[in-house]
């Protein structure tokens, strides 16, 4: 971030062990929801939250019970030929989808299994379904199964077994028989990206693809329509059509705050004897931290928590998680009498992502890679 302090360096994380941690979510409190009031102490030894809304995932089993014939080939291949083996193949998926929801490290809910056996109850299954991602385990059943449980409006994600337990027919037809069916619009060579699924969204065997797979689809599901709160307005470096453009693709909600609201709200914070005096105990605690240094009036600090406070109103008036500002220099520091730059930095340690110059050509992918990665995020302007 081009405003970011050289004074407090790395210096300002020390108090959280997020590095470490954050891959195992121990660091991290998952399923935060809307900001809660500045009110709240400010507090650098609690965990970093995870902002966002939990991902839905509504697994499928898709299989078929054959049927003895005689004199006539009568079965396909697979591990799963009866109600039995059906039976204990849900229990299994259900006990490996607790243990993989275990290790997210984000918001997730796996609902229970529901076993598809026939069009009828996949056409079922579709108009009463729940969630954003459909993970099919394709164990048996012909294609049109396996398309009614896929739609273009939602994730989706096929599971194969090759060797994680009954192997599937579909570990050896999911190419020729799904992907690249020949019909009269493609060539049987020809990838036809039914419900627009590729080869990525095929997982044979292993549980920690889906976990990554589903991290990502969690950064999409909650990075279109993020609210974000930009001081000062919405700006584009070198591209003014950026911000109206973020609204239209990414359906990003832009609420706007003016510097005179910012100015009334800063100057009753500071009449108010409790915000006042909440902000100088935070510098405080904020100063005495390992291997921090003042080289500045301690004045300006205070301020920043104070600054702090105000923002985080802003955060839980307009339900947001993400903050920008707009000329965080020349317009901010006549009125705050200090800079946003710690201010946006604590707002980042905490697990919201805060930016300054409100460039909607960079912040986009900045929302993006926060809620896949669950991390604070900085970039560079593209100057």
């Amino acid at each position: 971030m081009c405003c970011l302090c050289s004074s407090a360096g790395i210096n300002r994380r020390a108090f959280m062990g997020i590095s470490a941690l954050a891959i195992t979510g121990s660091a991290i409190s998952i399923g935060a929801g809307a900001p809660a009031s500045a009110e709240q102490e400010w507090d650098p030894s609690k965990p970093m939250i995870r902002t966002g809304k939990p991902l839905t995932v509504q697994p499928f089993l898709v299989y078929e019970i054959p049927q003895r014939r005689p004199q006539t080939s009568w079965r396909s291949w697979g591990g799963l030929q009866t109600e039995d083996h059906i039976e204990a193949e849900v229990n299994r998926i259900t006990d490996e989808l607790k243990r993989m929801r275990e290790q997210a490290d984000f918001g997730l809910e796996i609902l229970p299994v529901i076993k598809i056996k026939t069009a009828e109850q996949a056409q079922r299954a579709q108009a009463d379904r729940r969630g954003q991602v459909a993970l099919i385990y394709a164990a048996g059943g012909w294609t049109n199964l396996i398309e009614a449980c896929c739609s273009p409006e939602h994730f989706n994600l096929i599971f194969l077994r090759h060797r994680s337990g009954p192997v599937y027919l579909w570990y050896e037809i999911i190419h020729n028989r799904f992907l690249r069916t020949g019909d009269a619009e493609h060539d049987l060579d020809e990838y036809r990206h039914p419900a627009g699924m590729t080869v990525d969204d095929i997982v044979v065997d292993e549980y920690q693809d889906v976990l990554t797979k589903l991290r990502a689809m969690y950064g999409v599901h909650n990075f279109i329509s993020s609210q974000v709160v930009a001081l000062g307005g919405a700006s584009g470096w070198c591209y003014p059509q950026a911000p109206q453009i973020s609204k239209d693709k990414f359906k990003l909600n832009i609420h706007t705050v003016g510097y005179d609201d910012l100015s009334a709200r800063l100057k009753s914070a500071g009449k108010d004897r409790a915000r006042r005096s909440a902000a100088e105990r935070w510098a405080e605690h904020y100063l005495s931290l390992p291997e921090t240094t003042l080289h500045t009036d301690k004045s300006f600090v205070v301020n920043c928590f104070l600054l702090y406070a105000v923002f985080k109103d802003y955060l839980h008036d307009y339900q947001a998680n993400i903050f920008t500002i707009m000329d965080c220099m020349g317009a901010v520091m006549p009125i705050s009498e200090t800079t946003a730059c710690l201010t946006l930095s604590l707002l980042n340690d905490e697990g919201y992502p805060a930016f300054c110059e409100s460039d909607f050509n960079a912040i986009p992918a900045g929302i993006l890679l926060h809620y896949i990665s669950g991390k604070p995020v900085f970039f560079n302007d593209p100057t």
